[in-house]
């Protein structure tokens, strides 16, 4: 039973979990006390993210051979579009199987694959069977696989939405697909009608592919403090090195980017995020900062000790002259 976890020097958070160690309920953001006291024999391992980022490079590459249609969902995900190689479901299983074989034999990696109408369904398949599966869901196999699904497994769907929707009395997406569109709209704003449709399975998101390498989509950093604190000096102060960070890393990259989102843990792992966006786009650390710390005076500061401090700029562009703000 394996754990993730950052800098042994410092302290950190578990990032991620072997399959082995999650029925012990381990989770990433939890603490390295929290997973040692649920799991004892758990064997921490130090994350290499420039290794992580090289495989999933090296992977995305092996899936542009089944399709130019390609689309980065997180570091670890992809969705392919293959309607137009694919004549039948039949067709898109043996593709699916031709994927696993491939990542097998390049990486010495298994993964797990599924297939639906829509990323949606799709996602939910690939989720089903891990970490070696191939799930496919055909459009009339929809309702019934969803019927009973607890309402946790639809991607999308956090803790607190979870909560939320449990005291609506829904449990399951079968019970999110019947709940009237009005209702969760006039509780959850816009959300509301995309909530209700994916507990009838709809989903018409486009896959977002790019012609030669992942889009990047936001960049951001964290950070676990050494200890949590409700100083209100050293938190301005993490999030201006956060920002500062942050901005280095869209320079380096040619990107400035218009939202700025800023995530805050407090000591009981409660996990507050905002986002901003502003009419210009920004790759500056002191800019960066002054968005992030307006979110925080005005919504994100509650009182409570903050244990993780997390700075993301996204709506991503490719810097050029015209888009500096004068």
């Amino acid at each position: 039973m394996y754990a993730v976890r950052g800098n042994p020097e410092t302290r950190t958070v578990v990032s991620a979990a072997s399959y082995e160690a999650k029925p012990f309920g381990i989770k990433a953001g939890m603490s390295i006390g929290e997973v040692r006291r649920l799991c004892p024999p758990a064997v921490f391992v130090i994350g290499n993210l420039a290794k992580y980022v090289d495989t999933a490079r090296q992977i995305f590459n092996i899936l542009r051979q089944f399709s130019v249609k390609t689309e980065v969902f997180s570091s670890n995900e992809d969705f392919l579009e293959i309607t137009d190689t694919c004549p039948s479901y039949d067709a898109a299983l043996a593709v699916g199987q031709a994927i696993k074989k491939a990542i097998l034999a390049k990486m010495g990696l298994t993964c797990s694959v599924g297939i639906g109408p829509n990323k949606l369904i799709a996602k939910l398949g690939s989720d089903r069977q891990k970490p070696d599966g191939l799930v496919l869901v055909k459009p009339e196999w929809v309702t019934a696989t969803l019927e009973n699904l607890p309402i946790k497994e639809l991607c999308g769907v956090s803790r607190q939405m979870e909560k939320h929707l449990h005291a609506l009395g829904i449990y399951t997406c079968g019970d999110l697909g019947r709940y009237p569109a009005s209702i969760l709209r006039q509780h959850f704003g816009i959300i509301g009608e995309a909530l209700h449709n994916m507990g009838l399975g709809v989903d018409c998101t486009p896959v977002h592919y790019s012609d030669e390498e992942p889009v990047v989509r936001s960049m951001g950093h964290t950070h676990t403090l050494a200890r949590d604190t409700t100083n209100l000096e050293e938190i301005r102060r993490n999030i201006f090195s956060l920002s500062e960070q942050v901005a280095v890393r869209l320079r380096k990259d040619n990107y400035c980017g218009r939202t700025v989102c800023l995530i805050l843990r407090y000591s009981d792992f409660f996990t507050f995020s905002r986002h901003l966006t502003v009419d210009y786009f920004l790759d500056s650390g002191y800019d960066i900062y002054q968005q992030a710390w307006q979110i925080f005076t005005q919504v994100g500061w509650h009182g409570k000790s903050i244990r993780l401090i997390g700075i993301s700029v996204s709506s991503l562009v490719r810097k050029t002259r015209q888009l500096y703000r004068i």
